[in-house]
């Protein structure tokens, strides 16, 4: 698992529920993107476009998270007070 905590203090989680989907999801960018350049290359590129995205989302970031990452096997949560003690899993 992985805890964001954003500059307006949201926390979020994120949590890999299937590895191998995970891994083919990263394994069908790359290929996307073929042989040009390195692997290192190929993650800032991916990155830049993401971030790209995101840009064009600010007013709904968590939805445009899940839809880019629906069948990546991740769940994202949010946590519901200040203790987190209590979570949302986020869905479409």
């Amino acid at each position: 698992m992985m805890m964001l905590v954003t500059s307006n203090g949201s926390v979020y989680v994120l949590k890999i529920s299937d590895v191998d989907k995970l891994s083919n999801s990263i394994n069908d960018i790359f290929d996307f993107l073929g042989d040009n350049g390195t692997e290192q290359q190929k993650i800032d590129f991916t990155t830049e476009k993401l971030g790209l995205n995101y840009d064009k989302n600010l007013s709904n970031l968590e939805g445009y998270f899940l839809r880019v990452f629906e069948n990546f096997g991740i769940s994202l949560y949010k946590a519901n007070n200040s203790d987190l003690s209590d979570w949302s899993n986020l869905k479409l």
